[in-house]
């Protein structure tokens, strides 16, 4: 590493205690880095664990994070029940650490960063008693329920009282493009839920913590805490409780309102709302950004895609005339495996397989 060197660790344990102690060692110790600690935290995929960011000189006479002789390896060897996971960046590369050491490295341009949404739920107190539950507890009722899209991590905040807001938060990896996809999919989620008027969504650095971005859910027609109401925050908790999900059926009674993130709702048969639209010829109704080849190609617990069911139910002319052609599928996956065989620049190897099998889809 070089002398500018920044680093971000996240500090896990299953024992809070153990975490505390840590958490105590590393701020009385004697040190000239200039690190910043978050409180202790916990997650159910994390356990407990706090954040720790902060730059480190660690080619000159400074406080050294990395290697035998840094913070890093002096805290696993007094604390064995740790697990740090961390990320650098310097002037010329960005990695990965594992156990105080460089586990991957590469030119800082490549490293791909992780997106942490956060949601913030400042009126949720409104409702303490909610199906019997207390204020405190309504964060552990709507994290699981709440998550919109797949994550590989996060947490809830735990209120004391009503000054503390109830937040969300949820991580995981993302390049520049999903990251403007996951965010725009958050807010018509969120907007579908009817969530309260004084909902927040934040982007922040998953490392550092610090706030990159921060949009009112509801833009103009956003409202002051003071403002939303119990019956509003009951609302927004009844649409999320899992007895009154939608079902994929009641969700085709307003194609005009679908969002991506209905797609995740099956019915017995895995059928899904495209599933049944492709049986009912109502597949015309649907938003342009539900008609992607991976859509298309889902199948239902019985084996059978959505293409194949509008075919099959004669509704072939919804299909876009690209999905129309015969062993489409087929030479889909085909498709993936030159695609990799060109990647890996085996040009030669793709030339016979096309001189063999010829492939519309596919672009040497």
């Amino acid at each position: 590493m070089s002398n500018d060197t920044t680093v971000h660790l996240l500090i896990s344990s299953s024992d809070q205690l153990e975490l505390s102690c840590v958490l105590a060692y590393i701020r009385n110790k004697d040190k000239s880095a200039e690190l910043e600690y978050e409180e202790v935290r916990y997650n159910s995929s994390s356990g407990y664990f706090f954040r720790v960011s902060g730059f480190a000189n660690e080619n000159g006479s400074f406080y050294p994070i990395t290697g035998e002789n840094g913070e890093i390896y002096d805290l696993l060897s007094r604390f064995p029940g740790l697990e740090i996971d961390g990320h650098y960046k310097d002037e010329y590369t960005a990695g990965e650490l594992e156990y105080g050491y460089i586990k991957s490295q590469g030119d800082k341009s490549e490293d791909t960063p992780m997106i942490c949404l956060k949601i913030a739920l400042p009126s949720l107190y409104k409702s303490g008693g909610w199906q019997g539950k207390k204020f405190s507890s309504l964060g552990d009722f709507v994290f699981p329920l709440l998550a919109p899209f797949y994550y590989e991590g996060g947490s809830t905040s735990y209120p004391y009282n009503q000054n503390n807001l109830v937040t969300c938060e949820y991580y995981c990896e993302a390049d520049e493009d999903l990251k403007v996809e996951l965010w725009e999919e958050t807010i018509q989620y969120l907007k579908k839920l009817k969530v309260p008027r004084d909902t927040t969504l934040i982007e922040e650095c998953y490392y550092e913590g610090t706030l990159l971005r921060e949009e009112k859910v509801w833009g103009q027609e956003s409202e002051d805490s003071s403002k939303v109401t119990k019956y509003e925050v009951d609302t927004f908790l009844n649409a999320l409780d899992p007895a009154n999900a939608s079902t994929p059926k009641d969700l085709l009674d307003n194609p005009d309102e679908l969002i991506l993130n209905d797609l995740e709702f099956s019915d017995e048969d895995g059928n899904n709302v495209m599933h049944l639209a492709a049986i009912l010829g109502k597949l015309k109704e649907f938003p342009p950004a539900f008609f992607t080849t991976e859509n298309f190609l889902v199948k239902n617990k019985h084996g059978i895609s959505v293409r194949e069911l509008a075919i099959e139910n004669g509704y072939a002319d919804q299909l876009p005339e690209w999905i129309k052609m015969e062993n489409f599928e087929e030479l889909f996956k085909q498709v993936s495996f030159l695609q990799k065989l060109k990647e890996n620049g085996n040009h030669d190897a793709v030339q016979k397989i096309l001189n063999s099998f010829p492939n519309p889809l596919f672009t040497p």
